[in-house]
This record gives C-alpha cells, sequence and structure tokens, in this order.
C-alpha cells in the first residue's frame, strides 16, 4: 500500500524552474527519510497564456543510474500541440523540471507516492520468504514421489490440488476361468 497526493506545478517565463525533492521536510519541519517517495508525472498542458507559434520546450535534470541526466521530455506549441499525457516517474531522487525554451505558461500535474512501511519489505526478507516456500514444496513433493503420504492425505486418496501425485498403481483384478 502506498498514500498518494495529487501534484501540480506551473512553469513560466519568470519562474522556469521547479525541484522536487523527496528529502524535503515534511509538514512537521523534519525530512521524512523512513519511506519511498516518488513523483509521477502524468500530463502536460500549456495555459491559454502561451504564444501561438512558440515552443515550448520541458527538460528534466536528475540522477540516473550512471550519473546525472539532463533530457528535454516534450515539448507544447499553441495552435499545434496544447496538452500531451505522460508517464514519467522519478523515484527517490530530486528532479529539477525547467521550461528550458519558451514563456510558458506550462502546467504539470500528477502524484507524489509514498510508500507505506510494509511496501518496504527489504529484498532479503522477500527471497528468505521465498525459499522457505520453495524448500517446503520440494520436501512435499519428494515424499510424495517416494509414495509417502501426507498427516493430511491419510484419509483422502484424492490428489491435493496444485501438486503433481504420481499415479497408484492398479492391481489387475484376476479374471474368474470359465471351468
Amino acid at each position: 500500500m502506498s498514500e498518494g497526493y495529487f501534484w501540480g506545478a506551473s512553469l513560466t517565463a519568470d519562474k522556469n524552474t521547479i525541484t522536487w525533492d523527496p528529502e524535503e521536510p515534511s509538514k512537521d519541519g523534519q525530512p521524512d527519510f523512513s519511506r519511498g517517495h516518488s513523483l509521477t508525472i502524468k500530463q502536460a498542458m500549456l495555459g491559454k497564456e502561451a504564444k501561438s507559434g512558440e515552443l515550448n520546450v520541458v527538460q528534466a535534470e536528475t540522477v540516473g543510474y550512471n550519473g546525472d541526466v539532463k533530457i528535454p521530455l516534450f515539448s507544447l506549441e499553441a495552435g499545434a500541440l496544447r496538452q500531451c499525457m505522460l508517464d514519467l516517474s522519478f523515484p527517490d531522487a530530486p528532479v529539477v523540471l525547467k521550461l528550458a525554451e519558451g514563456s510558458g505558461p506550462v502546467h504539470l500535474s500528477g502524484y507524489h507516492s509514498i510508500a507505506s512501511v510494509m511496501d518496504e519489505q527489504t529484498d532479503d526478507e522477500l527471497e528468505d520468504e521465498g525459499e522457505e516456500e520453495m524448500v517446503d514444496e520440494v520436501y512435499d513433493d519428494e515424499a510424495l514421489a517416494n509414495g509417502d503420504k501426507d498427516e493430511e492425505d491419510e484419509d483422502d486418496d484424492s490428489p491435493r490440488k496444485g501438486k503433481a501425485v504420481p499415479p497408484k498403481a492398479k492391481k489387475p483384478k484376476p479374471t474368474p476361468k470359465k471351468t
């Protein structure tokens, strides 16, 4: 589970840079390092004041896998393309959104997600759980293959759901001889 909050910002000639930083102090004035944050931008739209024929380019500056990334995200032009749908996610790293060309206004909207404590189960914990389940299945399958029965199966000869059960060998019934 995670918490989600609507997020919005506007870029103009006067205010052409917005910084989203997940480590900024929260409402109580303290940084919230205990949970993962991400920003997802879903839509960009030119405001009605945008100049016709002027290209408005928005770029992002953030930290990537191999270092810093600075790249244009989209361009909008009044009279041609006034809005675009996006699906851009920026997890756990500050991002600077800049109106690199044009005078805007460009309105951005999306959501800020905060992972809950339960979402932050470590990879080691998940791997350990998966290994335990796999080991249990292997032992169950080996026991069935060797003809052993589980305590649950002693009274029930039907195969268990989801488990491969080897077929039982049936002894042929002797046929009566005609005399």
